[in-house]
């Protein structure tokens, strides 16, 4: 698989919802095309990226414009398959910040399909930082809190500390817990073995959101930048993700 500055893409990115009309650059595109050509994962699927080009004027995404390039996420809608359609859909769009490519999940989209429907859009392009739509101020109204603190994601052990967890693993979360998630919800928990061997995300105990069916496509997000937390320290996990009580839970042995 294609390598490039995972951190530096993690760090940069942010959900973009005004583009400007242009096209994204050909060679751009084609390194994108190569990179989903060669993209490896530590897990079996059957998610498809699909790029593919809108019509002019054709509204894809309510309360913002629609770019000429977006790609598509198609899965089957079972729990685990959708939180692998987040790993894979991320680790996609984060190779796309690395080549300058903007971009932005968008569960809520105006098309009809032939075949499976997509999970999931994400429209691809450059900003137009001088256009701020009605979703956009919303977005932003919503996610003002920024990031919650790791300890606050941690699932709580008797006895156990942030300290404890070992400096790879504390690295891994940081970057797990700075990923996307609709309305900036961060539904995810970590639940780290006393040795930091074993690391589980799975959903919180809040029960299913009402705004946003498919947060186990969000947790598989988070699954995405965790592991390559874990792979930028030389680590090689074991990743196995699996349907828990009607919910998707991604276990990583290390």
């Amino acid at each position: 698989m294609l390598w490039t500055d995972w951190e530096g893409a993690i760090r940069e990115r942010k959900s973009v919802r005004s583009f400007q009309p242009e096209a994204v650059e050909e060679g751009k595109m084609e390194k994108l095309k190569n990179f989903l050509r060669q993209m490896r994962v530590p897990f079996e699927h059957q998610v498809e990226c699909r790029l593919f080009r809108a019509e002019q004027g054709e509204g894809l995404y309510p309360g913002m414009d629609t770019p000429p390039d977006n790609v598509a996420f198609v899965t089957e809608l079972d729990p685990v398959s959708v939180s692998k359609a987040g790993f894979v859909g991320e680790l996609l769009l984060l190779y796309a910040q690395s080549l300058g490519i903007s971009s932005c999940w968008h569960g809520t989209y105006r098309k009809k399909w032939e075949g499976a429907a997509p999970v999931c859009l994400s429209p691809l392009g450059t900003p137009a930082p001088e256009r701020r739509g009605l979703l956009e101020r919303v977005f932003k109204a919503v996610t003002v809190g920024g990031r919650k603190p790791l300890e606050e994601l941690l699932v709580r052990k008797k006895g156990m500390t942030i300290n404890q967890i070992t400096n790879t693993v504390q690295f891994a979360l940081h970057l797990a817990r700075m990923a996307p998630s609709a309305y900036n919800g961060q539904p995810w928990r970590f639940d780290v073995s006393e040795d930091s061997r074993t690391v589980r995300l799975l959903l919180g105990s809040g029960g299913k959101s009402r705004k946003w069916k498919h947060q186990d496509l969000d947790l598989g997000i988070c699954a995405c930048h965790f592991w390559l937390g874990l792979t930028l320290r030389g680590v090689k996990p074991r990743v196995e993700v699996k349907e828990e009580d009607g919910r998707a839970a991604w276990t990583f042995s290390l």
